[in-house]
């Protein structure tokens, strides 16, 4: 199993070169650019998240993406943040109405992943999320 860690500020463009950098790590397992597009989508939201809820969009802060790959398998990734405790995803997934502004994050992650889930512990929100990666996905 090979595991990474990437560490930024929660800045909208930090999270874009975060993100970015994700992707091009990626590009070293998986082929598929479509699902690297999604991997890199649902980070994109759930690093927003954090900016947005956690921390709150000018109090600034810290977030790591811990990414875990299985190979020929799974691909894990987790956002860890040391802001408040969430209250719940199970309330926050939902279709947002087209004139929404806001409110999709958590939507459209779950329609990308196959499971996530979320834990706050010792002062720090992890939010999990897996996609399991067909044979033919994978690079070599």
């Amino acid at each position: 199993m090979a595991h990474k860690i990437y560490q930024s500020l929660a800045a909208p463009e930090q999270i874009n070169a975060l993100t970015k950098s994700v992707a091009d790590f990626l590009q070293h397992w998986i082929h598929d650019q479509e699902l690297i597009y999604d991997l890199r989508l649902v980070l994109h939201e759930a690093c927003t998240n954090v900016l947005l809820h956690s921390y709150g969009r000018d109090a600034g802060g810290e977030l790591e993406v811990h990414i875990h790959i299985d190979p020929r398998k799974r691909i894990r990734l987790e956002v860890r943040d040391n802001g408040p405790p969430f209250q719940g995803p199970e309330q926050s997934i939902r279709s947002s109405a087209p004139q929404d502004e806001s409110g999709r994050g958590l939507f459209i992650i779950s329609r990308l992943v196959d499971s996530f889930a979320y834990q706050y512990a010792q002062g720090q929100n992890t939010l999990s999320m897996e996609r399991v990666i067909e044979e033919r996905a994978w690079k070599g």
